[in-house]
């Protein structure tokens, strides 16, 4: 719910949409056809939208003593999400102690376990493909909600504002800077891409952006929502595209996936995109995400589908890999019909989203009022996720 009590629908309905296009961008990957460049971008989304919920919520709880503060925080992200996860890792452990399956399972453990999978592109030899593709995001989640709660405790509003500030300057500078460092010790440029975009500090301006909509209280300074957050996709379409254009007048082959990508491919390493692309994607969604959070806010994200698809949305993203892969096993096995294996694909993991987050993970979720509520609402209008989130902030 926001400060106000507003629960906002089109924040669901986006991430509903969004994993759509991640669902897809893995299959067409796993049977060889990659295209759809775009879809990385939605990790962005997720990243900018838990800045904005979680530092809503915190704000919320900020009149509470510091140890009660920390227990409904840190008692309710456990509740939404270590059952599902642990119990999604717990499941693959077992499975490779009876059967020695997922592959090098061993390998990926530690990092897994100790939400660190993003850290384990550093070793080169790890492979890249897997069935935990996608935790990376969730350990830099993770390590994000280590910090962050201490920050908005303790730092009154001038002095937090002038951090979010120095995030967002700071952090592509230090992509570049990380960049120069992972290239001297030997990574070749597309390692030191995949590297820098994985990790944490790379990350900070997304959810530094989405904490400014309440910290600066963007709802009550901005009426034309929608046409700003038309201007900045304009823009990050427009950069795209030239930046595309460029690659291809300097003879850099553009596949149809970086076509697609419109010349932001993710973890890309010409002419430092790296730096500036990802900020870029995400003063988009900070905008997107203002307008979709306005009361006035009518359109597509509201449709029931793409809602009900956002609430269960972590459960796609968890399960979402291991039934693609299984997908694109039919399709070179048996069926050969790559549309035919997507749709049984996306049924699949509906289906068993679904299932999870009603059969199991409710149980969890209906303890989060154990913790109590929040003292006081936020100054500003924030808007608190639903039941169920893709980078769960709620």
């Amino acid at each position: 719910m926001s400060s106000a009590g507003r629960y906002i629908k089109a924040l669901d309905g986006i991430r509903g949409f969004g994993i759509f296009f991640v669902v897809l961008f893995h299959y067409l990957l796993l049977i060889d056809r990659p295209s759809l460049g775009f879809a990385w971008v939605w990790v962005q989304m997720f990243f900018v939208q838990s800045g904005f919920l979680i530092t809503g919520i915190l704000l919320a709880d900020k009149g509470h003593r510091l140890p009660d503060y920390l227990k409904r925080f840190y008692g309710r992200r456990a509740l939404r999400i270590f059952p599902l996860y642990f119990g999604f890792i717990l499941v693959c452990t077992a499975a490779y102690l009876v059967l020695h399956k997922p592959a090098g399972f061993n390998r990926f453990a530690p990092y897994l376990y100790t939400y660190t999978y993003n850290f384990s592109r550093l070793d080169p030899t790890m492979p890249k493909k897997g069935l935990f593709l996608q935790f990376w995001s969730l350990a830099v989640e993770e390590q994000f909600y280590l910090f962050w709660p201490f920050i908005i405790y303790f730092l009154e509003e001038r002095a937090l504002r002038r951090l979010l500030i120095a995030i967002v300057v700071g952090a592509p500078l230090f992509r570049y800077g990380f960049g120069l460092y992972l290239a001297s010790r030997g990574y070749a440029p597309p390692q030191v891409g995949m590297i820098t975009y994985a990790f944490t500090f790379s990350q900070l301006d997304a959810f530094a952006l989405g904490a400014a909509i309440p910290v600066f209280r963007l709802p009550e300074r901005i009426k034309r929502t929608g046409a700003l957050a038309g201007g900045l996709i304009g823009l990050a379409l427009a950069a795209g595209l030239v930046h595309w254009w460029v690659l291809g007048r300097q003879g850099i082959h553009v596949s149809l996936g970086n076509l697609w990508a419109l010349g932001l491919g993710g973890a890309l390493h010409d002419h430092a995109d790296r730096v500036w692309s990802y900020t870029l994607i995400d003063v988009m969604f900070m905008a997107v995400t203002l307008h979709l959070a306005s009361p006035g806010y009518r359109g597509l994200f509201n449709s029931r589908p793409l809602v009900a698809a956002g609430k269960i949305v972590y459960g796609l993203y968890v399960f979402h890999y291991v039934i693609v892969m299984a997908a694109a096993r039919l399709y070179d096995g048996h069926l050969h019909n790559a549309v035919v294996c997507f749709l049984l694909a996306c049924a699949a993991c509906w289906t068993v989203s679904y299932v999870s987050y009603n059969g199991f993970e409710k149980r969890f979720l209906a303890l989060k009022s154990r913790l109590g509520r929040a003292r006081a609402p936020a100054p500003a209008p924030v808007a608190a996720a639903g039941p169920g989130t893709g980078y769960p902030a709620a």
